[in-house]
């Protein structure tokens, strides 16, 4: 699975562009795109991209294999699914998972 953390907030030494989430998603895209563009290195495992907004969600369904929500809430979980188009609902080759922190108490 492809998971590229990032803060929404910069850190105070990074670069500006990290302030604009239309350029994270377009260095995601890049990323994607350069690892697939390496020849003789075998075949790729699926790229599945972590996401909790609706430009990541749309993004998988582009470039990807697959989506996981990472700690989605229920109630939000209709507006991230709309962002994928119907066909990848039904998509058997399309992986559509959440992430959970689970918890244990003696």
């Amino acid at each position: 699975m492809l998971s590229l953390w990032h803060r929404r907030r910069p850190w105070p030494d990074a670069s500006p562009r990290w302030g604009d989430a239309g350029q994270r998603v377009s260095d995601v895209r890049s990323f994607v795109e350069k690892i697939r563009s390496y020849d003789g290195i075998g075949a790729l495992p699926p790229i599945v991209l972590a996401a909790l907004r609706k430009k990541v969600v749309a993004l998988a369904a582009e470039i990807g294999q697959g989506v996981v929500f990472a700690n989605a809430s229920l109630s939000h979980m209709p507006q991230l699914l709309a962002a994928l188009p119907p066909s990848k609902h039904s998509d058997p080759n399309f992986l559509i998972g959440n992430m959970l922190p689970v918890g244990f108490v003696r």
